[in-house]
């Protein structure tokens, strides 16, 4: 019996319309129903006694179990799939799993694949590069650079093995050795004669003879190491063979850069190199402040070049390049000048480096350093110009080829200048560290954070470059300011008493005229030069070498103007000079090409008023436990760093010949 239709359906024996009866069971309307190994749902359905199968009352009834069905077929395919798909990304996860685990233990040797893989392809190019042109000045740039990166792969890999430590061990032993005994002090007395004679014999036949004039510079150089003599914290304690060695080593320094070809024509390619590379700085303030940015040159043209070559230094520091040459040079100096490791990488860095980063290179020795040692520190960074300080004076017309010299020259100068103003005694108390608020060390400032990726290091670089730039804009333009108002106030007072232009800079060149007579300069020159160093003391370089940039490019104009012929006449017109061929007027006159370089070389140096308080800020962010010592001995460091900067200019003008220097 089959009834497809409910309105056909007439109930038989043993049924009713609430459900029906199958064999002696009743079954509602809601009952389930389980036929040929299928459950079902048995409202509007009933079973065919017949056939024993179940039928639908209606074709909507059909549709709908069809449907239902349907739905749970799906389902469970559904089902099916998702644990297909789990199965699949649980096998893809563990096999990912699996290589990531490869790859952390072979993590060094995949990374020794891929750098060597990129070295091949280097040397390939290299060799190409070669094979293309070679012979020019790009050609040699290109495989010293290379030279180098050898050297400094191989050091790298050289640190790491056994034999180091070896070799480090026989170092010590041999300065132990060299210390003390008979037999070195011996030879270091003969090293002394022999430097002595070389020195003065040198004197005699090149300078003597030949310009007589520069003899006065020697004064300075007597002059200038007594006074810190005199006034020593500690006389008695004056280590000799430090300070003699700085200064023959700086003499050398000087005989190389000043008296040589080869050394003023490298110095003359270090500089134009630093002015290329920095030159890419422009881009940057083109596109933030278009092409008028010349019209405000320094705050959108030389502070956006230091901050490009703060960041260009994090990144080198990072690479290991600055590390590999201060620690080389720096070991060297320390073991000849008996010094301790980290005064002497530190004397080195910062004739690259601005005050903060070159005590980034021995930042885990500060705290355990001796005052003396300390001093020296922080004394040195107030002696040279590296970092933001040597690109904004490049940025006032001051060619960077002499304060690279200059820089280079004043490292052993700081050393001499402070073992005589501060020397190391015996049994000096080194302050403890103190711990933070829960008994822990305190942790390093973000200034001085260390990076740990190529990109890591360029972030930390534009960090530093924030704060290096805007303190450079504040601490400038706040001395400007307090400069200003002294020459205001000075003015004012010398008009009550009838006395016109009595400014700071008519004071200051009458103070320290006697500084730039004893380094050599013509008469003539020495009260614009005392001006110069007054500035330079009492607010900053940056605002004295503005000064100094016109009149030393009016100097390369009238000799270039002279050199033209003998019928290029020329007069003074008051301090100017007209030249009457071309009708130019020189503003300001020019200086003697002595004085020029005496000038350059001693305003080549960070000791001011201004920079005490730099770095006072910056050595409170690295040891802020000794902070007091700092700035008890703070005006101690800013005189020692203009007596390097003055010793400088001493070696300068003694060793000056016109021909070598602006060949």
């Amino acid at each position: 019996m089959e009834l497809n239709d409910l309105s056909t359906y007439k109930p038989q024996t043993g049924e009713t319309n609430e459900g029906y009866v199958y064999g002696n069971v009743h079954y509602g309307p809601d009952t389930a129903v389980s036929l040929n190994g299928n459950t079902t749902v048995a409202e509007d359905t009933f079973v065919d006694a017949e056939t024993d199968s179940l039928q639908y009352k209606t074709s909507q009834t059909r549709k709908r179990f069809e449907a239902k069905q349907k739905d749970e077929n799906n389902t469970e395919v559904r089902e099916s799939t998702i644990v297909f798909k789990t199965q699949n990304r649980n096998f893809v996860n563990e096999k990912w799993q699996a290589v990531k685990r490869s790859c952390k233990e072979n993590n060094k040797a995949i990374k020794t694949v891929l750098k060597l893989i990129l070295l091949l392809a280097y040397f390939v190019y290299f060799g190409f590069a070669l094979a293309y042109h070679v012979g020019d000045e790009g050609s040699w740039r290109l495989i010293v650079c290379t030279i180098f990166g050898v050297l400094l792969i191989l050091w790298r890999l050289f640190k790491r093995t056994r034999v180091y430590l070896i070799w480090e061990s026989f170092l010590n032993k041999v300065s132990e050795e060299h210390s003390k005994g008979r037999r070195s002090l011996v030879l270091r007395w003969v090293l002394y004669v022999l430097m002595t004679l070389f020195m003065i014999t040198y004197v005699i036949l090149f300078v003597a003879i030949k310009t007589p004039e520069n003899l006065r510079s020697l004064f300075g150089l007597a002059a200038y190491p007594f006074l810190l003599f005199l006034f020593s914290k500690h006389r008695t304690k004056v280590n000799w063979h430090t300070v003699y060695w700085s200064m023959s080593l700086q003499f050398v320094m000087a005989l190389i850069i000043l008296k040589t070809s080869w050394g003023a024509a490298s110095i003359r390619w270090c500089g134009t190199r630093l002015e290329e590379f920095l030159a890419n700085a422009e881009a940057g303030s083109i596109f933030m402040f278009g092409e008028k940015y010349t019209d405000h040159s320094f705050i959108f043209g030389a502070l956006v070049q230091s901050a490009f070559f703060v960041v260009a230094m994090s990144v080198i520091n990072y690479l290991g390049v600055v590390s590999f040459i201060v620690n080389t040079f720096g070991y060297a100096l320390a073991f000849c000048l008996k010094l301790s490791p980290a005064e002497g990488i530190n004397a080195v860095g910062n004739i690259f480096l601005h005050v903060p980063e070159s005590a980034m290179l021995i930042q885990e020795y500060i705290a355990d350093m001796t005052p003396s040692q300390l001093f020296l520190t922080y004394a040195g960074g107030l002696s040279t110009v590296g970092g933001t300080s040597l690109v904004i004076f490049m940025s006032s017309g001051v060619p960077a080829a002499p304060l690279i010299a200059a820089s280079a020259m004043s490292a052993p100068a700081a050393v001499a200048a402070s073992k005589l103003s501060f020397p190391s005694v015996d049994n000096e108390e080194v302050p403890p560290i103190p711990a933070g608020a829960n008994g822990t060390p305190t942790t390093r400032p973000d200034f001085l954070e260390k990076p740990t990726s190529l990109m890591h290091s360029i972030i930390v670089g534009i960090n530093q470059s924030i704060v290096l730039t805007v303190q450079a804009v504040f601490y400038i333009t706040t001395f400007v300011i307090i400069l200003e108002w002294i020459n205001n106030t000075l003015i004012w007072f010398g008009n009550r008493i009838g006395v016109a232009d009595m400014s700071a800079e008519f004071l200051l060149s009458y103070i320290f005229y006697p500084f730039a007579y004893m380094m050599g300069a013509r008469h003539e020159d020495c009260l614009f030069l005392g001006q110069l160093f007054g500035v330079r003391t009492f607010s900053l370089a940056i605002v004295a070498y503005p000064k100094l940039g016109p009149i030393i490019v009016n100097g390369g104009k009238f000799r270039d103007y002279v050199a033209g012929g003998i019928n290029n006449t020329w007069s003074y017109v008051g301090n100017d000079i007209l030249l009457e061929k071309t009708n130019t007027t020189l503003i300001g006159g020019i200086l003697d090409p002595r004085s020029e370089i005496i000038a350059t070389y001693a305003l080549c140096g960070s000791a001011s008023f201004a920079i005490m308080g730099l770095i006072i800020g910056s050595f409170k962010a690295i040891v802020p436990h000794r902070i007091g010592e700092i700035t008890q001995h703070i005006f101690r460091a800013m005189v020692v760093g203009t007596v390097a900067s003055y010793l400088t200019a001493c070696f300068a003008g003694l060793l000056f010949e016109e021909d070598v220097a602006y060949q």
